[in-house]
């Protein structure tokens, strides 16, 4: 894989993780019982998730081995 990708893979997890933390702090504005309250905590919970499996994905950036075959 191009090793510039690991770059912007840092990038992106970088962006995604503000984008989080923004997601994250509208919940502490947004009354509890209200379906946004729900709806933004969702959102959050699938960009962690994203995060994480991107993260996974920086592991096999390092690798010698190519799939590519």
């Amino acid at each position: 894989m191009n090793p510039e990708m690991k770059s912007v893979l840092s990038e992106l997890i970088a962006e995604l993780e503000v984008l989080r933390l923004k997601t994250n702090s509208l919940v502490g504005h947004v009354d509890g019982s209200h379906p946004d309250a729900r709806q933004i905590t969702e959102a959050t919970g699938f960009i962690q998730d994203a995060i994480k499996s991107l993260q996974k994905i920086g592991f096999g950036l390092e690798s010698e081995t190519s799939y590519d075959d």
